[in-house]
């Protein structure tokens, strides 16, 4: 499949994880997160935006799932985001409104 295999499976299985969090089957797409930011971090390391915002996507999983960690997982992906993207972009956006949820119900 050459180099960009391991990168297109981590896109899968954060592609999957989307697909199962719309289904609402939330605890099958933090898995499927899970494996992709283990793939991402290990072949782009943590600094990179693609990973971060699977680090977001876990985040927003455990803030669904009531996960205490969802807090930590939120802000280490609003901190590298915020120095990768516009601060704008809708994904740093995103993460940011679900950090102040999790904040706002503790």
């Amino acid at each position: 499949l050459g180099a960009q295999a391991p990168i297109d499976t981590a896109r899968a299985h954060r592609t999957l994880g989307e697909i199962l969090l719309l289904q609402q089957r939330t605890p099958e797409a933090l898995r499927e997160f899970q494996q992709s930011s283990a793939l991402s971090q290990r072949l782009q390391g943590v600094q990179h935006p693609e990973a971060a915002m699977t680090v977001g996507l876990i985040g927003i999983t455990q803030a669904r799932l009531g996960l205490p960690s969802a807090a930590d997982s939120l802000q280490r992906a609003i901190s590298v985001l915020a120095s990768k993207v516009d601060s704008r972009h809708v994904m740093l956006l995103r993460l940011r409104a679900a950090l102040d949820a999790v904040n706002r119900a503790m």
